[in-house]
């Protein structure tokens, strides 16, 4: 590649030279002096660094091959000892961040994040002046046409018919700046393509290079945040085995509403019966993510989320036991247990002279179906003496589509009471937004990643779905925002509130408090 920012470099100089010494005239020289200026600078600022960008691509790409040909145990420790790992100031500046971020995240012992958070078009197309440079070739054009122009200008104002020498001075005059009118909107057209062309090329191999180094980088280094967080579920359903085969009864020691369970998989038994014990310690406990400003950082809300606190194994993620919860009906009676604990520490805050923020609690379509959710959220505001705002209504999406009437009765009393209700787990469908948008919902909880990724949404869809937000004046807002990316995206659509591992994972009450407290 190094040979390419040399032959880039003479094919410029080459190309300058040419339409510099072909010039017909002083002025259609100083026109092109100033294109050669503005296309020297565009080959410094753009061309130059994403050629750099692509070779400290290849370098890294090649510090992971010789780490995999030494069969380390610990590939992430072998690249740490790399002083420059591109070779390349800008890279190697972003990767140190990079690196930091992932040392935090090992040490609170959560999975590290994906490279391309931190190294992407977006980050490098900001250090290499993109949104100027593409605007280069415009200029050159805009060049060629202003002095044709003032070719032309020149040429007419010297017309002067008083003698006929006069007359053919004027001729002459007007050829001339004829002339240099086309040479110069010309060699405009020939800077702005060659400059085009040249800036394409090398920015999609740039890309490219990219996208090899980060699939190398997930590959031998560190797997993408989806896969670790996959192999950490696994690992823990390993342990919660593991530990059910070595207690005394075996995991198989269940209660007569176990019964209910002997058809299923041996493992889901063990699991299941475990659940049941911790259901009548008690020990299942929620967490509370933040939900935040998105312009400012404030903290304005959070949502409980439920956690099984083992005795043994410590806290246990909810995709290890909620799909079973959910399937057996025992997601009800755990709700109810949640619901009133998120009750009991908001008048635990207040009676400390912690003003709280909104607490959002979830509710799904058992709860509705089973329970009179209305009825309980009265008697618990009414026996804690917490004001309804202070507790927030996320209902289900699905039970939106799919229990129309209930919903909305549920929706209209909940609302009347005080309580502010939102539509969790919109997917962002257009048809279905027709029908949600008829409730009386204040607000719709949109999961980016899944839209992204599963739903295919680009940036117009998302516009779309904002439109439409404001449109039928329903606040919406962002969960799961992972990245800069998103964040930037969600704060030009107009999006005011969002939560995600990229602005704070969940906490535990404890520190929630203290974050409320500042």
């Amino acid at each position: 590649m190094k040979k390419w920012v040399v032959i880039t470099g003479a094919i410029f100089l080459a190309i300058s030279a040419l339409i510099l010494s072909l010039a017909p005239d002083v002025f259609s020289l100083i026109i092109i002096c100033v294109m050669c200026l503005v296309m020297t600078l565009g080959y410094v600022f753009g061309l130059l660094p994403a050629m750099n960008f692509t070779i400290g691509f290849r370098n890294a790409e090649k510090q992971i091959q010789q780490i995999m040909e030494v069969n380390t145990s610990s590939p992430w420790l072998a690249l740490q000892q790399i002083p420059e790992f591109f070779q390349q100031k800008s890279l190697d500046a972003l990767f140190a961040e990079y690196s930091e971020k992932v040392s935090r995240q090992m040490k609170n012992k959560k999975a590290a994040s994906d490279i391309e958070d931190m190294i992407n078009e977006e980050s490098l197309a900001l250090r290499s002046w993109q949104s100027v440079i593409l605007q280069i070739p415009g200029t050159m054009t805009a060049f060629g046409i202003l002095g044709t122009f003032l070719g032309l200008i020149l040429g007419i104002t010297g017309i002067a018919f008083s003698s006929v020498e006069a007359a053919l001075s004027s001729i002459t005059l007007l050829l001339n700046g004829i002339e240099a009118a086309f040479y110069t909107s010309i060699a405009g057209v020939i800077f702005s393509i060659t400059f085009n062309i040249s800036y394409r090329m090398i920015w999609n191999t740039m890309v490219r290079e990219l996208g090899v180094f980060t699939e190398s980088f997930h590959r031998y280094i560190i797997p993408y945040e989806e896969e670790q967080i996959k192999d950490r579920r696994d690992h823990q359903m390993e342990q919660i085995l593991e530990y059910l085969e070595r207690s005394p009864s075996g995991g198989c020691n269940f209660s007569p509403a176990m019964a209910l369970f002997q058809n299923e998989s041996s493992n889901e038994q063990k699991v299941m019966s475990e659940i049941w014990e911790a259901l009548k310690k008690k020990d299942f406990i929620f967490y509370i993510q933040p939900r935040c400003n998105l312009e400012s950082g404030k903290l304005v809300g959070g949502e409980a989320l439920m956690r099984m606190n083992h005795e043994k194994m410590g806290i246990i993620s909810p995709t290890i036991f909620l799909p079973m919860l959910e399937k057996n009906g025992y997601i009800v009676k755990i709700d109810r247990y949640i619901w009133e604990e998120v009750c009991r520490t908001i008048r635990g805050w207040m009676d400390q002279g912690i003003r709280p923020v909104p607490v959002a609690v979830h509710i799904s379509k058992m709860d509705l179906l089973v329970m009179n959710v209305c009825d309980f959220f009265e008697e618990m505001i009414g026996k804690y003496q917490i004001p309804p705002q202070y507790l927030e209504i996320e209902i289900d999406e699905m039970a939106y589509l799919q229990c129309v009437e209930a919903v909305h009765e549920v929706e209209h009393r909940l609302r009347q009471r005080g309580f502010r209700v939102i539509v969790n787990g919109f997917k962002g469908d257009l048809t279905d937004m027709d029908l949600i948008s008829n409730f009386e919902a204040d607000g719709w909880k949109v999961d980016i990643p899944y839209l992204q990724q599963e739903m295919h949404m680009e940036h117009e869809d998302m516009e779309k779905l904002f439109e439409e937000g404001m449109k039928n004046r329903i606040q919406i807002v962002a969960s799961g925002i992972e990245n800069m990316r998103q964040m930037n995206m969600l704060r030009k659509l107009g999006c005011q509130e969002g939560q995600g591992y990229y602005l704070y994972k969940p906490l535990s009450i404890e520190d929630f408090e203290k974050m409320m407290e500042h």
